[in-house]
């Protein structure tokens, strides 16, 4: 059985600039480095402070993901 078809969480307009889903991308992945050495370095004041900075992390990271499937899609069409 095939897998049904995955709808994009994303919408596109007319209006939207070719490079915008680039730039949101190369600014997460630059937030995301600033997060991780904020990690690295010891930043979180305590457990519950570190759980939270992980998660923040995590959440960029997945933002990351959709910028790359947008990619992908924009390919394929």
């Amino acid at each position: 059985m095939a897998a049904p078809e995955r709808r994009s969480a994303v919408s596109f307009y007319p209006t939207d600039h070719p490079a915008l889903n680039i730039t949101v991308k190369s600014r997460l992945v630059q937030l995301l480095r600033e997060k991780q050495e904020d990690l690295a370095q010891g930043l979180a004041a305590d457990f519950p402070d570190y759980k939270y900075r992980c998660g923040y992390a995590e959440g960029i990271r997945l933002a990351i993901t959709m910028c790359d499937e947008v990619l992908r899609e924009l390919s394929e069409r």
